[in-house]
């Protein structure tokens, strides 16, 4: 009989959601909620890459090509009451993500838009000067697509959220990004669990705290004792097999040691 053919997965094509006739409902939430500067938000606002949908007065994040053809979109609610609502369009191309890109080669890198338009509240002085993008999570593709195509860039500063995910994300995007040869990475930490607290509490409104990571500070603890062991948690799996394999007996006792305690 003859093999049965595979059904091939229709791609959804991308469509940015239709626009609203204005931006109020937008830009209330984003000032009087997020305590974003109006002049940030303009600034986006003239560039087509922040506006408001018609259908429920989403904020519409765009992430445009670099001939400026819009490929990604990412919803999220402005409403101030009930659960917030957040998610990248169907079709989106995820290589591609809502950015600025200036003319000198540092690229500060966040979690999502809104911490984006926040961190340039805060820092406003010649910000236009460097980059900045947006991950819509912990993803990367965006950022290597990004430092592929602006040569300029050649300094990442990682600024998501001061919190376990956010600690763990900085380890995981550090290695991809050296994997693909960009060495030159650093960390801004928030000094509260992310930028929105930091803003918060420069607006006189109670503000979270940092969230450590309590797995890594005890892993730390425990490496500070360790005369062989020289890996990350997440290496020690293999560092475990290599042991093994090369009759180094007298390290399994120190790897126990840091995977138990």
């Amino acid at each position: 009989s003859p093999p049965k053919a595979i059904a091939k997965e229709e791609k959804k094509e991308f469509r940015l959601p239709q626009a609203n006739t204005n931006m109020h409902r937008v830009y209330a939430y984003l000032i009087k909620q997020r305590f974003i500067a109006p002049e940030v938000i303009t600034h986006f606002a003239k560039q087509h890459t922040l506006y408001e949908d018609k259908e429920h007065h989403n904020a519409v994040f765009v992430g445009l090509k670099e001939d400026g053809e819009p490929k990604q979109a990412h919803k999220r609610s402005t409403n101030s009451v009930g659960g917030t609502f957040h998610i990248t369009c169907g079709g989106s191309d995820t290589r591609y993500s809502f950015a600025h890109f200036g003319e000198n080669e540092r690229l500060y890198v966040f979690e999502a838009p809104i911490d984006m338009l926040i961190f340039l509240t805060l820092y406003p002085k010649d910000w236009q000067k460097h980059s900045y993008i947006a991950m819509n999570g912990v993803y990367e593709n965006a950022v290597l697509t990004a430092l592929k195509n602006h040569i300029n860039l050649s300094e990442v500063i990682l600024c998501v959220d001061n919190d376990e995910g956010g600690i763990e994300a900085v380890d995981r995007l550090r290695d991809i990004l050296n994997e693909n040869g960009y060495s030159n990475v650093k960390r801004l930490a928030p000094p509260y669990k992310d930028w929105n607290e930091v803003l918060k509490a420069k607006n006189g409104v109670y503000a979270l705290p940092a969230v450590p990571n309590k797995h890594k500070e005890e892993y730390h603890c425990q490496a500070e004792n360790l005369q062989y062991l020289k890996c990350r948690p997440d290496k020690l799996t293999s560092q475990i097999y290599a042991a093994f394999k090369n009759e180094q007996y007298k390290y399994l006792a120190e790897y126990a040691l840091a995977l138990y305690h």
